[in-house]
């Protein structure tokens, strides 16, 4: 939920994107362009559920890494309340078969990029924003890399981070 002065926005379901579409519509970003409205919306549900769910999971594995000691268990409550107990030692036990659910979950992006720059076309989406974060996400541990197979998805991950970092400057 954001607050933008008398303006209240909310999320309506799990795949809605109505915080993305308000901001984008507010600083005209041009991330949700009408002609991709449905491409956009199937792309965002695989995204936010087949590649976000290997690749939290991934990166949950080394969760006393950055994890501060004195919110150990917190996160470890919150994590078995959501996922079952145990879950954290489970998807370690089981990182072989994540991070080949990871790298198949990703093949249809870098099939995408063999005839443009990013996702969609040749200029970001909201698609190329939601899987970078998602991708942020996977790496953030310090532990993977993305996947040698993607020639593509690594270029394009590049040209989102120059995006970011001309972005911050």
């Amino acid at each position: 939920m954001i607050k933008d002065g008398k303006t209240v926005v909310f999320e309506t379901d799990d795949y809605s994107q109505v915080i993305g579409k308000y901001l984008d519509d507010k600083f005209q970003l041009g991330l949700f362009p009408r002609e991709g409205e449905g491409v956009q919306s199937i792309l965002w549900r695989c995204i936010e559920s087949e590649v976000e769910g290997c690749g939290f999971k991934l990166n949950d594995i080394y969760w006393q890494e950055f994890v501060p000691k004195s919110e150990w268990w917190a996160f470890v409550r919150h994590k078995e309340r959501k996922f079952g107990r145990h879950c954290l030692e489970q998807w370690q036990n089981q990182q072989a078969q994540l991070l080949e659910g990871f790298a198949q979950s990703l093949l249809p992006f870098d099939e995408m990029l063999l005839g443009h720059s990013f996702l969609l076309e040749e200029r970001p989406r909201f698609v190329d924003f939601d899987l970078y974060g998602m991708l942020g996400n996977f790496l953030y541990s310090g532990h993977y890399d993305l996947p040698d197979a993607h020639s593509r998805l690594k270029e394009w991950h590049g040209r989102m981070t120059r995006i970011r970092s001309v972005r911050s400057q």
